[in-house]
């Protein structure tokens, strides 16, 4: 079974830093914007594959400290 991350807050910041929209992150990885949305707000752990996707999209290198932030 694939690991799951909770750092969703921390997510929405780094993506409103870099721009993009819900919509326009989850068109590039392949998920809905209502999911984006559950993401950052806890409702909905994201799989450890789109987690790494996101995070080459909005060049975080760096994985551990969101692997640490509850």
């Amino acid at each position: 079974m694939e690991s799951k991350i909770k750092s969703g807050k921390y997510m929405k910041a780094l993506r409103k830093e870099s721009g993009l929209s819900q919509t326009q992150l989850g068109n590039k990885i392949g998920i809905s914007q209502g999911n984006i949305s559950d993401i950052e707000n806890n409702k909905y752990d994201i799989s450890l594959s789109k987690f790494c996707e996101w995070c080459s999209i909005l060049e975080i290198k760096d994985y551990n400290k969101l692997l640490l932030i509850q």
